[in-house]
Order: structure tokens, then C-alpha cells, then sequence
């Protein structure tokens, strides 16, 4: 039983860890922090940076990371909304001309690192410069208001609340049913299995956080519809990882490129795909963003670079490459906009909020370093 509730410790410690940043929260806020208003408020903020984080996952997993993404969010978000008020392309047009805005971006800055064999740091360094001039650029330094429903619901929009209850009566499903099929796979080839009654311990957990979260959900209006961009790349991008050979290949170039590489591995091809996926993941976060707040700003996306990265190393996501999860940047994101929300909440000024999240993100890299030497 003990070994037990360690494995369990260690398998849920970030929602631990997200679990106590809310009951603090909640005590110094008096209640208002976990009302349903602001519980739905803080998942509609943590959408952005936790889009991003998932490209930034699989950038940091490969061995390296982008100083450009948020010059990337606030670019693609620029594009879209100048083809929908100014050129007046209609909605599908506006996003797609976003979307392919974000892959060219990839496809330039991955060419330069990749092939290039210019440093990372470099690359997405000059490339935060230029996006942000282009930024600049397209909005002529001024706010972008935008008036179309259809695009707002993007970022402001909820699911109907019955609908809600089905997808989280679904995602229990198929949660339980991918443990169980892994289980059985481990042992149809001979490999050992946690006890059964762990699997019971973790599948009531997990059953009970979704419950609680559909029904404080449904107490406001629902579950926000961003969050259903989120959680639908996080699974994309979660099968990517697992259950392909790129995936393999990024963990592998990640763990140590040379090995990789004699081991048959097209490094260039695998980084190359990697940037161009992370910038991807900037302009969905792009277009949500500017959809959250009706409008295209010279100054979206700014910092929001250093907030992924934050929210990877806060998930347990290894700075050294080879090492890291999807639903743990998903967790990291939800620790920093949690802190941010909570502090918002508490009025603290800004200063004071920037010093505190940058002592999360040191005490995050020193529990990173720690481990590391642990395990070596």
C-alpha cells in the first residue's frame, strides 16, 4: 500500500502541486478565486500559453527551444485579423492565411537551424525581431477591433452544456479504456503490471476530477470552447509522440543527437518538422488569442515565449532534451496561469507578479537539474 501511494505521489504530483496553488488561492482570495465565473475565466486564459506549450513540449523534447513564438502568436493573429476587417476574406480564408503564415515561419526558422546548423537561440532571437516588426507591419502599430461573431466565438464562445456532459462522460471512456488496453498489452507480452487495485485507485481519481470539473463548468455557461482547441492538439499531439516512429525519432534526437543519427535517424528532416509544428501551434495560438479579446494588438504575444517555456519546465519537461509529456506542459501552463490569475485577483502589481513567477521557473530548473543528476 505504501508503494502504492508513492507510485501514486509521483505519477499526480503537478496536480498536487495546481491542487494546493488553489486552495492558497482560494483561502487569501476569500472563495472568489474557485467560483465557477472565474475557474471558467482562468481555463479560457491558460488556452494560449497552453497551445504554444504543446509545439514548445515537442521543440524542448528535441534538444532545443524558440525565442520567436510569441513575435509568431502575435503575427498569425495580426494576419487574421487584417484579411477579416481590412481585406474582408471572411473567416476561413482569415484563419487559413493564418495557419500558413505559421508554417512558412516554421519552414524558415527550421531551415536555418536545422540545415543551416545555426544555433537555435540565434535563429529565434533574430526571428522574435522580425515577426515583431511584422507585427508592427500589418496593424500600423494600432488595435484591430474586430466585430465578426462567427470568429469571436473562437476564443469567447462555450459549448452547450448537455454537449459538455457527453464529451466528459467520453473522455472518462476513453481515458480508462487506453490504461486498460495498455495493461493488457504489457501483459500479453510478459511485462509486469501495477496491482489492479492502483489502476481502480488512479481510474476513480481521474473519474473525479473530470466530474467536478463538468459540473463547475456547467455552473457559468459551460465549458469554453478554446479549450476544447487545447485539449484536442494536446490528444493529436500526444499520439504523435507515443504512437509514431517521428515521435520516437524526436525523443531520440532529443536524448542524443549523434546516436540518433547513427542509428539512421534524418536529424535535419526530424528538427525541420519540429519547428514547423511549433510555429503551427503559434498561429492556432494566435488566432485564439486575438479571438479571446476582439482585437489584434501591436503588443500580442509579447513574453508569452517565456511563459511556455516556463509551463514545460514547471511539467516536468526535461531542459536537456529526450525527456517530457504532453498533459505535463498542459499542467505547467495551467500552474503559471493559475498564479497569474490568483495574483490578478489579490491585485498585486505587476512587478511583484513577474518576481514571483520567475522564481517558480528557478525553483522549477533546479528540481529539473536535481532529478537529472538523480537519475544519472
Amino acid at each position: 500500500m505504501k508503494q502504492q501511494v508513492k507510485s501514486f505521489l509521483r505519477s499526480y504530483m503537478m496536480v498536487i502541486a495546481l491542487a494546493i496553488i488553489w486552495i492558497v488561492f482560494a483561502f487569501l482570495t476569500d472563495q472568489v478565486f474557485i467560483t465557477p465565473r472565474n475557474i471558467s475565466n482562468l481555463f479560457r486564459q491558460m488556452t494560449v500559453t497552453g497551445i504554444i506549450a504543446l509545439g514548445m513540449a515537442v521543440c524542448i523534447i528535441a534538444g532545443y527551444f524558440d525565442l520567436s513564438i510569441g513575435s509568431v502568436v502575435g503575427a498569425t493573429g495580426a494576419l487574421s485579423a487584417v484579411a477579416l476587417v481590412r481585406w474582408d476574406l471572411g473567416v476561413v480564408p482569415s484563419i487559413v492565411l493564418a495557419l500558413c503564415l505559421g508554417l512558412l515561419i516554421g519552414l524558415f526558422q527550421g531551415v536555418w537551424v536545422a540545415y543551416g546548423k545555426i544555433p537555435a537561440f540565434i535563429v529565434t532571437l533574430g526571428g522574435q525581431l522580425i515577426f515583431r516588426g511584422l507585427v508592427l507591419f500589418l496593424t500600423d502599430s494600432n488595435t484591430i477591433a474586430l466585430n465578426d461573431p462567427t470568429f469571436i466565438f473562437i476564443g469567447q464562445g462555450y459549448l452547450s452544456k448537455p454537449l459538455g456532459y457527453v464529451l466528459t462522460i467520453l473522455a472518462a471512456i476513453i481515458l480508462i479504456g487506453m490504461d486498460l488496453r495498455h495493461r493488457n498489452s504489457r501483459k500479453k507480452y510478459g511485462f509486469d503490471n501495477p496491482p489492479i487495485t492502483s489502476a481502480m485507485f488512479r481510474y476513480a481519481f481521474i473519474v473525479i476530477v473530470l466530474g467536478v470539473f463538468i459540473v463547475v463548468m456547467n455552473s457559468y455557461q459551460g465549458i469554453p470552447f478554446p479549450l476544447l482547441i487545447v485539449i484536442a492538439l494536446a490528444l493529436l499531439f500526444q499520439f504523435l509522440l507515443m504512437k509514431t516512429r517521428t515521435g520516437r525519432y524526436i525523443y531520440a534526437v532529443g536524448g542524443n543527437s549523434q546516436s540518433a543519427r547513427l542509428s539512421g535517424i534524418n536529424n535535419e528532416r526530424t528538427v525541420l518538422g519540429v519547428f514547423v509544428l511549433l510555429c503551427f501551434t503559434g498561429a492556432v495560438s494566435g488566432i485564439v488569442s486575438i479571438a479571446r479579446l476582439a482585437s489584434a494588438m501591436p503588443s500580442t504575444g509579447t513574453g508569452l515565449e517565456l511563459d511556455a517555456i516556463a509551463s514545460c519546465v514547471i511539467g516536468s519537461i526535461s531542459l536537456s532534451g529526450g525527456k517530457g509529456s504532453i498533459w505535463g506542459a498542459i499542467l505547467g501552463a495551467l500552474v503559471m496561469t493559475s498564479l497569474t490569475n490568483g495574483m490578478s485577483l489579490m491585485a498585486w502589481d505587476t512587478y511583484v507578479q513577474n518576481i514571483v513567477k520567475g522564481i517558480v521557473l528557478i525553483l522549477a530548473v533546479w528540481i529539473d537539474i536535481r532529478n537529472s543528476k538523480q537519475s544519472d
